[in-house]
């Protein structure tokens, strides 16, 4: 193994005692005296002569600050090409642009490609401090802002990059735009709640709250009270009670197995959805209701209509948008992404016996019918992480603890567990490149894991520095969880 990186050492961006500043500029007496006046501030200041060599120097270690001059006469790249390069390779990197002939139409241009602010040459030693101290923070305040969202929205991620999940999540980015009614659809366990919730958390009732009911978990007699709740002596020994309609005002209510409901029940939530209004069991009061309904069934409601068991009117209220979730043999191919989001987010713990996948048992995995979906997987998962002794779980282990109801793609028992790995069932063939980052990104998480989402030991183990790993990090979106500190902290960072 080789050692790692000087760089690898060194704190992420924002988090450590001195913040390092990139000054790029091909006017030695300028760049000089800049990164003089930033040293004698407590800053970490480094100089690039020309474009390339600053784009390298990003590459190879964390920057909090760019100063970058607007034309960089005596460089291949111009200033305003550098911009473009560090927008795109390394968006949490603010840039300044600093110019000694600069113009209204060049700092316009500038701010809409990216850069947090444009500076004269000559306006003076202070004001290049002011804006360097508060770019810095504007930064820092940015990636804070960042960690607690991932942190909270850790639990919500919808796991998977294939084509079916990405349809998923379009369509949920559609459905966050309006205030209508949703009719999610899918198999048991395919994680339709979970995708009502984020539907929530990306609408404009994010601040409100998210309540779930399960119909098909609740007697006849109970649905309607705990819908719309009940007035004092409604029923023996019965105190005043809201129900989940009003409990939800300004959020979202979720109604998961909707076609459990009775037709009477079925009724007053369509007065409640072309209303606004419910009454409570008991009552006589109409209340005004503010609640958007996305409701979810595993069963057919046409056919259901046609029995005599959904209301046609109530179906045509509720399916404005409708969301498909696909089940998981209709994306093997996100099978290994799964597995991995379940132990990061449940077995990465201290003081918990960490244990690795074999290429082999995800391939097993992506193989089996899963028959109960997401629900089954991470069931399955927990059941390996917890019986199977060892730090690494082989195809004889998922076909013991999880394979026992293994039904295969073509009715065939489980292959023997010594057998060649293959091409999971039914993977989807896509572009090399495309697969080659699906492979990198599973590489990178299964290599975090292992190493307690530690970058320093996990760069060196991959034989990179930190700074790449952290590009990398970015390039695949992937989130450290909140147990480990988010995007800083001692978890993630050493």
């Amino acid at each position: 193994m080789r050692e790692p990186h000087p760089i690898a050492a060194k704190e992420e961006p924002g988090s450590g005692p001195r913040p390092r500043i990139l000054v790029v500029d091909d006017e030695q007496a300028f760049r000089e005296a800049i990164c003089r006046t930033l040293r004698t501030e407590g800053y970490d200041a480094v100089a690039a002569v020309e474009g390339q060599q600053a784009l390298d120097t990003l590459g190879a270690q964390p920057v909090d600050l760019v100063l970058l001059d607007l034309k960089l006469d005596h460089s291949a790249l111009s200033g305003m090409g550098v911009l473009r390069a560090v927008v795109e390779d390394h968006p949490q990197t603010p840039v300044v642009m600093i110019s000694g002939r600069g113009t209204i139409r060049a700092a316009v241009e500038a701010t809409h490609l990216g850069a947090h602010d444009f500076l004269e040459k000559d306006v003076g030693r202070e004001r290049i401090l002011l804006t360097v101290r508060n770019t810095l923070e504007k930064a820092r305040l940015e990636r804070q802002r960042d960690r607690l969202l991932d942190e909270a929205n850790w639990p919500y991620r919808l796991a998977g990059s294939s084509t079916a999940m990405e349809t998923v999540r379009r369509a949920i980015a559609r459905a966050a735009h309006t205030d209508l009614p949703v009719l999610i659809t899918g198999e048991r366990g395919v994680g339709k709640e979970l995708v009502a919730q984020n539907i929530h958390r990306q609408s404009a009732r994010a601040e409100g709250r998210f309540l779930a009911v399960n119909v098909a978990a609740l007697s006849e007699g109970l649905v309607e009270s705990e819908l719309f709740g009940h007035e004092k002596g409604a029923f023996n020994d019965a105190v005043q009670r809201i129900g989940k309609f009003e409990a939800a005002e300004g959020g979202t209510l979720f109604l998961d197995e909707i076609a459990d409901m009775t037709l009477a029940t079925q009724a007053k939530v369509l007065r409640a959805l072309q209303e606004h209004e419910v009454t409570r069991v008991g009552g006589n009061g109409v209340i005004r209701v503010d609640t958007r309904v996305i409701a979810a069934t595993n069963k057919d409601l046409p056919a259901e209509i046609e029995a005599g068991a959904f209301r046609a009117d109530l179906y045509d209220r509720l399916d404005v948008l409708r969301l498909y979730v696909p089940s998981l043999r209709e994306r093997s191919e996100d099978v290994s992404e799964l597995v991995e989001h379940v132990v990061a987010q449940h077995w990465t713990e201290k003081g918990r016996p960490f244990k690795r996948f074999s290429v082999e048992a995800l391939a097993a995995m992506a193989g089996y019918d899963w028959p109960g979906n997401v629900r089954e997987l991470v069931n399955g998962v927990h059941r390996l992480m917890a019986n199977v002794e060892g730090d690494t779980i082989h195809p004889r282990h998922v076909a013991a603890h999880v394979s026992h109801r293994w039904r295969g793609r073509s009715g065939t028992s489980v292959p023997r567990v010594e057998a060649p790995v293959t091409a999971p069932p039914l993977l989807l063939i896509r572009p090399l490149d495309e697969a080659a980052k699906g492979f990198e990104r599973r590489y990178l998480v299964q290599a975090l894991i292992v190493n307690g989402w530690k970058k320093v030991k996990t760069a060196a183990a991959l034989g990179i520095d930190r700074a790449t790993l952290y590009r990398k990090m970015q390039e695949h979106e992937i989130e450290v969880p909140e147990k480990h500190g988010g995007l800083s902290g001692d978890g993630a960072g050493a």
